[in-house]
């Protein structure tokens, strides 16, 4: 693994199209979640709490 972060261009060279990368930070009220693709990064908040979120993971666990 490399100590540096990771350029924009080269994470979306990583993917294919039918591939992403996506990170979620859940809150007590919203989540807000950064997803990287082939096509670029994109934002967006989610209007579930972490509460809702446990419960989606667990049931893919």
């Amino acid at each position: 693994m490399s100590p540096e972060a990771l350029a924009l261009i080269a994470a979306q060279e990583v993917f294919t199209s039918d591939e992403a990368a996506s990170i979620a930070v859940p809150t007590l009220s919203v989540t807000p979640i950064i997803l990287v693709s082939d096509e670029g990064p994109r934002w967006v908040h989610s209007d579930w709490a972490s509460d809702k979120i446990d419960a989606a993971v667990k049931r893919l666990l």
